[in-house]
């Protein structure tokens, strides 16, 4: 009977009824498709973050002594954190294991007349959900500023804190992406306040402005500085940096530090031909062997890089099976030699065929070859 009656109201007013779903599916789909918009705008409404480019120094300053205070009230070493991380593969959990003397010397947590030794595993168990629980807040101390003012009216920058709080829980990667996002945030801001001045001109005349006035920021310079690290790697990623994780970023980059350096430009060009070189071993697209052997060729301007670059462009063409032009680029440095140069002509003679001549440059089988010219 119950259910004859509900029939008989859907029949009787179907149109209004479809309307009304007909609206619940418009509505749920428009929720369901602006969801993360909707998140964001509640999680910004009851937590007060800024909006766009506003930065609340005061309320990153509550996080931020929240995090120092709870690492002080425990005790926590975070230079010892960071040893017990030490490490040459990036992105690692296996922790050091010193030596017996460098632990009695390091790892004593007492004094010299009452020592309280330690070990790496140990030590870290027992501190990492102290500093993890630093680590959020510092994260939410940043989600407010990037940087607030210290006891002495100084500049804190606080990717420099995320970076050494992350440093000593193995998760490195953090703090170099803190700075990128201190650089990516200065660059976004200063984008939108030339939104006028940029309105009807090219893109790389936009970004020639955007730099321009980047330049003038030191702050942008610094962030840019430690989201990319001091240098890029040669051949292989052993430190836990930007080009081990994103070797098209670092590329960016890079440029941009190219063109922000007021000195070193040599070593700028020598990181650019490093990572060009890399890129060009695992793509071989020929426009990146010839920014590399580009960028080599302007790192040999300087005369305190002229023997890295001369060895780096012979050895990018010895891969290439180029040993002519590998040789004669090694030929062409006035300066001494140093050791992997020479072992790199050794390996360019051999391939030619000069196997006496490759001989010539080693050290023992040139004393059984009397007419070697001496070493």
């Amino acid at each position: 009977m119950f259910f004859r009656l509900i029939l008989r109201q859907v029949f009787k007013h179907g149109g209004a009824l479809s309307l009304v779903l007909l609206a619940w599916i418009l509505g749920g789909f428009l929720l369901f498709t602006a969801r993360n918009d909707m998140l964001v705008f509640f999680s910004r409404l009851f937590s007060s973050t800024p909006d766009h480019f506003e930065q609340k120094p005061e309320e990153a300053a509550r996080h931020y002594r929240a995090s120092r205070d709870l690492l002080e009230q425990e005790k926590v070493r975070l230079d010892l954190m960071i040893k017990a991380c030490r490490t040459g593969i990036p992105v690692t959990r296996e922790l050091y294991r010193p030596h017996w003397l460098e632990q009695a010397r390091e790892w004593n947590l007492g004094t010299r007349d009452k020592p309280v030794l330690t070990t790496p595993d140990s030590y870290f168990a027992e501190k990492q959900p102290i500093v993890l629980a630093a680590l959020k807040s510092a994260l939410s101390a940043m989600a407010f500023s990037y940087t607030i003012p210290d006891e002495k009216g100084q500049t804190l920058y606080l990717p420099a804190r995320i970076a050494e709080l992350s440093a000593a829980v193995c998760q490195g990667q953090l703090g170099i992406f803190a700075w990128g996002d201190y650089a990516q945030f200065q660059e976004d801001r200063l984008r939108a306040g030339l939104e006028k001045d940029m309105a009807g001109l090219s893109a790389a005349a936009r970004e020639t402005l955007l730099l321009e006035r980047l330049s003038q920021l030191p702050e942008y310079e610094l962030a840019l500085y430690h989201y990319s690290g001091r240098n890029a790697s040669r051949t292989d990623c052993r430190d836990l940096q930007l080009d081990c994780f994103t070797l098209e970023e670092a590329i960016r980059v890079f440029n941009r530090r190219l063109y922000l350096t007021r000195g070193e430009r040599g070593m700028a060009f020598l990181n650019l031909a490093f990572l060009h070189g890399r890129r060009f071993q695992s793509k071989k697209e020929k426009k990146d062997l010839d920014l590399a052997l580009e960028y080599y060729s302007a790192a040999r301007k300087d005369p305190a890089l002229a023997g890295d670059a001369a060895t780096e462009t012979a050895f990018l063409l010895f891969t290439q099976r180029d040993y002519r032009a590998a040789l004669e680029e090694l030929d062409s440095y006035p300066g001494r030699p140093d050791e992997r140069m020479t072992a790199l002509r050794k390996r360019i003679l051999s391939a030619l065929g000069a196997h006496r001549s490759a001989d010539c440059l080693h050290p023992l089988k040139s004393r059984l070859l009397p007419d070697c010219p001496p070493i």
